[in-house]
């Protein structure tokens, strides 16, 4: 479809060139008029035609001038000049103007087809060099978001060696380590320095992870991570005579963006921004001080690492940290797992060893028994007696390392297998309990033992609609059913199969059966 503009202030030759191009094209044209330079530059603003003939001699603004004015917001439309014998060495002036080819009036029917088939084409390959642009760029970003994710686990996992933080830099084209690190934590609110329904909100952040990232890079330029469970991880570069400046803009650009999460996404959120970092080797103790920070805000705050004065011996506290460490297992995420675990690790390390290499094993008997709560066997030994002989840290951390992803692996693959009799268990308690207007996904999950953001996956996989969709459709059912065989109250219904609100009932209903309860009965 082509959309072209005729420009003629006589209506006799706008009635003969909209009879040639309906004849010529039919369909594939959508056709607009303008009777002088004035309207033909309103209608291209509210249009974008594609192609435009325009009559060079009109009273008011003349072609000419309407050309001009068109090119400074139209700079890709294909224009086709109109023009009597006389006015042909000034036509020619338009050439300049980016003017596709002029025609001669009285203008011959073939000669307007040729001309306008011509720019047809001209049409089609800017569309195609535009849609190949846009390909291109959809391509970088995905290769520019690959390259982020891994630099952002390099820098939070720095076994590997501080070359591959390096080299990610470079690939990014960004000239030095200087800058700054914000995490971002998701949840409804804060209780007790933890986000609460965190999983609730890693499935929903999820769902809108390409937002949650447009979010983030909207406030400053920056390298974002991917989820881990419900935190994001953002490196801030600079420039090095620019660091201070950002470090001094960076509480600002937090506020922009947890306020932004919250309109938007409808998920609260907090940050902790760490002091300026100048080197590779300082990239992962910078991230150590953003989570610092972190755990000190409260749901929809902000807090700077210097804010926090004399660093404190840990992060938080270990029994906390043991909660989110079972969390991260339970919903098998290893990289959420790991991380947890090193912070626990780092809180440890200043202990003797024997102590220190004996809560170690605390944290892999608590990984096993996740495991053996979830089915009932064994998962293959954990080696402790080779823990027990190494003195090598770093190699106790990758040993653990390894046991973790082995466990959340074996987890997710029983999951995989049994999730048929997991999404039934979850159908049977929504049918059990549809009427009980406080059920929820968390409820459900929690029931049969279960991440919410694994239960909404797999029973989404299995009924063919979500959760949600599923417990409205046995309300809904149940209503009409108890509007046909009772003469209970509209209200009294409502109750009856969950919902505490009458009007909310009745408009759910509506959108479900195309009726309100009233007319359905």
């Amino acid at each position: 479809m082509y959309s072209i503009l005729l420009v003629d202030d006589e209506q006799i030759v706008l009635d003969s060139l909209k009879f040639i191009f309906e004849r010529e094209y039919g369909q594939d044209c959508r056709l607009e008029t303008a009777r002088s330079g004035r309207e033909a530059i309103e209608k291209s603003e509210q249009l974008h035609p594609d192609i435009i003939l325009m009559d060079i001699s009109m009273p008011g603004i003349n072609g000419i001038d309407a050309i001009k004015s068109i090119r400074e917001f139209l700079p890709t439309a294909v224009i086709i000049l109109l023009t009597a014998y006389d006015k042909f060495d000034y036509a020619k002036q338009a050439i300049s103007f980016g003017v596709f080819d002029y025609l001669m009036k009285p203008v011959n029917r073939n000669r307007i087809t040729q001309t306008v088939n011509s720019a047809m084409s001209q049409v089609d390959e800017y569309r195609k060099r535009r849609y190949d642009d846009l390909a291109m760029r959809e391509k970088l970003e995905n290769v520019i978001g690959v390259l982020e994710t891994g630099f952002i686990y390099a820098m939070l996992f720095p076994d590997s060696g501080q070359q591959d933080l390096s080299r990610y830099l470079q690939m990014l084209e960004i000239n030095s380590a200087h800058g700054i690190i914000m995490t971002l934590e998701f949840g409804e609110n804060s209780e007790n320095g933890m986000m609460i329904n965190r999983i609730g909100s890693h499935v929903r952040l999820h769902r809108s992870y390409q937002t949650l990232r447009e979010i983030v890079k909207s406030a400053h330029a920056c390298l974002a991570g991917p989820l881990l469970l419900n935190r994001m991880v953002v490196f801030f570069p600079a420039e090095p005579e620019m660091l201070t400046s950002l470090t001094q803009q960076s509480e600002l650009y937090g506020r922009i963006i947890v306020d932004k999460i919250r309109s938007r996404l409808n998920v609260e959120a907090r940050a902790g921004i760490s002091g300026p970092c100048e080197t590779v080797d300082n990239l992962h103790r910078a991230w150590q001080e953003s989570m610092q920070a972190m755990q000190a805000a409260q749901a929809g705050e902000v807090v700077m690492y210097r804010q926090l004065g004399q660093m404190p011996a840990v992060f938080k506290d270990n029994e906390i940290l043991e909660k989110e460490y079972y969390e991260a297992l339970t919903a098998a995420d290893a990289d959420m797992a790991c991380l947890i675990f090193d912070s626990l690790f780092d809180n440890l390390t200043n202990l003797p060893s024997e102590q220190f290499k004996s809560r170690v094993i605390g944290l892999m008997a608590l990984t096993d028994r996740e495991w053996l709560r979830k089915n009932n066997s064994g998962c293959g030994s954990f080696n402790y007696c080779q823990l027990l002989q190494l003195d090598d840290i770093h190699r106790i951390r990758m040993m653990s390392h390894q046991r973790i992803r082995e466990v959340c692996e074996l987890i997710s693959g029983m999951r995989n297998r049994n999730a048929n009799d997991l999404v039934e268990q979850a159908r049977t308690y929504l049918e059990e309990n549809y009427c009980d207007s406080s059920i929820s996904l968390e409820s459900a999950a929690e029931r049969i033992a279960l991440s919410p953001q694994y239960l909404s996956r797999i029973f989404s996989n299995q009924m063919g609609k979500t959760y949600i969709d599923y417990l409205t459709d046995l309300r809904i059912r149940r209503a009409m059913e108890l509007l046909r065989k009772t003469d209970r109250s509209i209200k009294e219904i409502s109750n009856d199969v969950g919902y505490g609100d009458p009007n909310y009932f009745s408009r759910i209903f509506k959108k479900i059966t195309g009726k309100t309860p009233s007319d359905y009965r």
